[in-house]
């Protein structure tokens, strides 16, 4: 499924408000419980390329360095 970034913002003010029911433009969902939810929050941030920081922004900060030799 395409997740939108509405979607994912509704998701969190319901979070934050501790409901387990969220309003997406014309459609209403019941989740089962928070953890479910804030499982569907990660997984939507992971596929819209967002790495989890609460303010949405991308990338962790780190950076990956390689090395590699020749074999001499």
């Amino acid at each position: 499924m395409a997740w939108t970034n509405e979607q994912l913002v509704a998701l969190d003010e319901s979070i934050a408000l501790g409901a387990t029911t969220v309003q997406y433009s014309d459609r209403t969902v019941t989740y089962r419980s928070l953890t479910e939810m804030m499982r569907l929050r990660d997984m939507i941030r992971r596929e819209l390329g967002l790495d989890g920081n609460s303010d949405g922004s991308i990338g962790n900060g780190s950076r990956r360095y390689y090395e590699h030799s020749k074999g001499l």
